[in-house]
């Protein structure tokens, strides 16, 4: 089940990729959206996609299920059984209420026969999860990530950082105008990477010095481990997630919260950046080393089928199978029929609706279609008036101008002089003559 989300959600793409590996090893696995016809934008488009109105789910399907749907999740499909895919921890109680006597939920998404276990993407977030539901049964996966096979190394970078806004504004506010207000910074190429589609960003990771991240709790941080891939040199906040990458081996972890250590690390890895570039290398190279041996795209798949396996044990062991079927008393099934009815007959009359409305448009477009080719005859019209207007006034001005010349040409010549001398004596004549 993946969220109706167009693009840029990391999370949702890892979905798609969790039933790719899923059906390379011969499961009948589908992506399921709520609306019909919809997919997420940034995955591969060969993935299989349904939705719960074109398929409706049985007691033999198993649905996985994002953390995000909070403690009431197992009701999207009343007797299904059903994994929790949690991609990060931190969410798992949004929607939770606290109940006066501090008493856990008798019944929640994380307490219920249907449920096979959950799966998550770091050692930090299975522990939680396990501290917070003892006795679930966990699995964690690994995610996989395509690096490239050399990067750029900081030596041949532009001096430069990068971050992202949206991971705790506030304190990359503090961090930066601290650092600019003691010219830590003069020299040094800010990249705000916001807006950028997920190939963009990578592109900035492998040509920046240094990422700073900003990460508050995350299941995993994923702009953490691609800028370690790309070759970036990190320093921040690990997110908790990413607590398992991050160390003073590989970069230069910040405890959370604490802006004015994060500023001060950031200020004393740029003045080393020339005198101590070496050194500062190979911290980036080891931490390009651990992701790359941690989170190929071979790994994931590999922790994907081998958590699956384990997470559907007790269906091939029959240890759920007294809870999994779904059986209703026979006025319930009615009840659903008629409200099913019901449903069917409202969406023919949606249908019919909209089928009027398009009816109605075509014949407005067609009527917008008709005006705009008058309106492109009549200015054709007029521009072939004004052309010919245009050539009409060259003409006119041509003649003008050949007039004139000839008019010049009559005052300066010899008879015309002559003949104003000639009047000047024939009314001179006529005076004297009175």
């Amino acid at each position: 089940m993946a969220p109706d989300e167009l693009r840029g959600v990391g999370g949702i793409a890892f979905q798609y990729r969790f039933v790719e590996h899923l059906r390379a090893q011969g499961d009948n696995a589908w992506i399921m959206h709520f609306a019909p016809g919809f997919r997420y934008l940034d995955a591969s488009p060969s993935t299989p996609v349904t939705s719960i109105a074109a398929r409706p789910l049985t007691s033999r399907d198993v649905l996985v299920l994002p953390e995000i749907y909070g403690p009431d999740a197992h009701e999207i499909a009343p007797g299904v059984p059903y994994v929790i895919l949690n991609q990060n921890a931190y969410y798992t109680f949004d929607g939770w209420g606290l109940e006066p006597d501090l008493a856990p939920r008798p019944a929640h998404a994380y307490r219920n026969d249907y449920l096979l276990g959950v799966i998550c993407v770091s050692e930090q977030n299975l522990n939680y999860l396990k501290f917070a539901f003892p006795g679930l049964h966990t699995e964690r996966v690994w995610l996989g990530f395509d690096f490239p096979e050399s990067v750029e190394p900081m030596s041949e970078r532009r001096r430069s950082l990068a971050y992202m806004p949206r991971k705790n504004e506030a304190v990359s506010r503090q961090v930066l105008n601290m650092l600019s207000n003691r010219g830590a910074l003069d020299g040094v190429e800010v990249r705000r990477l916001d807006g950028l589609s997920h190939a963009e960003v990578l592109d900035q990771f492998g040509e920046v010095q240094i990422f700073l991240s900003f990460a508050s709790q995350e299941g995993f941080s994923v702009p953490l481990i691609e800028a370690m891939g790309y070759g970036a040199l990190v320093i921040g906040f690990d997110g908790s997630g990413g607590s398992e990458l991050l160390n003073d081996a590989t970069g230069f972890p910040v405890r959370f919260g604490d802006v004015l250590s994060f500023a001060t690390q950031v200020e004393h890895v740029f003045s080393q950046v020339g005198s101590a570039t070496p050194q500062l290398q190979a911290i980036a190279d080891a931490g390009r080393h651990a992701v790359r041996s941690r989170h190929s795209r071979a790994i994931e798949r590999a922790s994907v089928q081998r958590a699956w396996s384990r997470m559907t044990e007790r269906l091939h062991d029959g240890e759920a199978g007294q809870s999994l079927s779904l059986i209703l008393p026979f006025d319930q099934r009615a009840e659903d029929l008629d409200r099913l009815s019901r449903e069917v007959a409202d969406a023919r009359q949606e249908a019919r609706d909209l089928r009027e409305e398009v009816v109605e448009t075509h014949a407005r477009l067609f009527d917008a279609l008709q005006q705009v080719e008058d309106l492109q005859r009549r200015i054709k019209v007029l521009d072939d008036r004004e052309s010919s207007a245009a050539v009409e006034r060259t003409r006119l001005e041509g003649q003008v101008e050949a007039a004139s010349a000839d008019l010049a040409a009559i005052q300066t010549s010899t008879t015309f002089r002559w003949s104003r001398r000639l009047a000047k004596l024939v009314t001179l004549n006529g005076l004297i003559s009175r």
